[in-house]
């Protein structure tokens, strides 16, 4: 989730290939996924979907709605899936918020949760069960660094308090990520986020990404990245092109 159970994509970072206040919007129609293989079908198969802001190298926050998929899709998960914004830092540590499903864990709903690498160390998944999201519907989740002081703040649904708090981290800025991620190839990865915005200071926020692109499709040429502006994309399974692993 970018819990990565296969080793981390943020460490090419260091090489070059670098890697969301308002209420929630209930989507006023089924946002639906292509059907899905049938189960004997299915493998145990890590898959991370993921653009960045390549004209923001040095953000200190992220923000956007990502839709909370359909009960049908959750309902029937055979792992973990990730929904999720996150901030890279120059290191390859990390902040992540948004939301997951994971049956084998026990959570068999939409999470909210926050996540962080630091110094090397995966938090794992934090999650907050105390605010409940509705499937089919759309959620607005923020990292922020509004201190300057390398600790980051993860908000949900513009509450007025975060639910979570980083430690101090090593870094106040990095690359804003998007991320889809599942780790079965029959789970879904669709996903729609939109009014995508990053901090270019702190509490300063862009009206959307610099230059929203795909970073890496780590999938078996069956889930795609498709860029709809600089402030929204979704993934489907409509062809288009992506760098690989």
């Amino acid at each position: 989730m970018i819990r990565r159970k296969s080793g981390s994509t943020a460490t090419c970072v260091l090489a070059g290939c670098v890697l969301g206040l308002a209420t929630v919007g209930v989507a006023l129609f089924t946002k639906t996924a292509p059907s899905l293989a049938a189960a004997d079908s299915c493998v145990t198969h890590h898959t991370n979907v993921e653009g960045y802001d390549k004209g923001l190298a040095d953000a200190f926050g992220n923000k956007g709605y990502i839709y909370i998929n359909t009960s049908s899709v959750i309902g029937s998960l055979h792992d973990d899936i990730a929904r999720s914004l996150a901030v890279i830092f120059p290191n390859g540590d990390d902040v992540e918020v948004g939301w997951f499903a994971d049956p084998q864990a026990g959570y068999h709903n939409p999470t909210v949760y926050a996540e962080w690498i630091n110094h090397g160390v995966d938090s794992g998944t934090q999650p907050d069960t105390s605010f409940s999201l509705s499937e089919n519907s759309d959620v607005r989740f923020r990292v922020e660094n509004v201190g300057d002081n390398d600790i980051w703040r993860f908000v949900v649904d513009g509450q007025s308090s975060p639910f979570n708090y980083s430690p101090t981290m090593e870094y106040n800025y990095g690359q804003p990520l998007t991320n889809s991620e599942h780790y079965n190839s029959c789970d879904s990865l669709y996903t729609d986020m939109y009014d995508l915005s990053d901090a270019s200071s702190p509490g300063y926020w862009q009206s959307s990404y610099t230059n929203l692109e795909c970073y890496i499709d780590t999938s078996v040429n069956d889930w795609y990245f498709h860029k709809i502006s600089n402030s929204e994309l979704d993934v489907t399974q409509t062809s288009s092109t992506c760098p690989g692993p």
